[in-house]
């Protein structure tokens, strides 16, 4: 089966369990760079079974050098996944290679502490209301309205 037909296929059977608006539209955009990249490549509309492991590592290199984010690239693997997993149990595909990329390495950054002294710098820098009450604010409580009290 051609890869276009079978990202047709695979965003129906999404949409059939139900998955949100935003998860196949994002799915089928990246299927869609995805079969740009293999068409380009081939010059020509390829089929699922035809697709070799290098050629998806070459697309999430083209990412990487487009500058892309790891996150990004691992979200890319995890469709790619999920796509060969469907093209295998419908028999559009041998085998899901994607399922044998490693997920990119994520950093995170890390998160940097305050001095005292920074912690001190930045309290000082807080606008403070006003010491006197405002009529909106008054500090004088309210009685309660007799009607709003439950009888018996």
């Amino acid at each position: 089966m051609l890869i276009s037909s079978a990202i047709q296929s695979f965003i129906r059977y999404q949409d059939l369990l139900d998955r949100s608006w935003e998860t196949i539209s994002g799915y089928s955009a990246e299927l869609r760079y995805f079969s740009a990249f293999i068409a380009g490549k081939y010059d020509a509309a390829r089929k699922v079974s035809a697709i070799t492991l290098s050629d998806i590592e070459n697309y999430l290199l083209a990412q990487k050098n487009r500058g892309l984010s790891s996150a990004t690239r691992n979200r890319s693997c995890y469709i790619l996944r999920s796509f060969f997993n469907y093209c295998v149990k419908k028999d559009f595909a041998p085998k899901n290679l994607a399922a044998l990329l490693e997920p990119v390495k994520v950093l995170s950054a890390e998160r940097a502490t305050l001095t005292e002294a920074e912690l001190e710098l930045l309290a000082a820098a807080i606008r403070h209301p006003t010491s006197e009450p405002s009529s909106r604010h008054s500090s004088t409580p309210v009685a309660a309205s007799p009607k709003s009290s439950i009888s018996s």
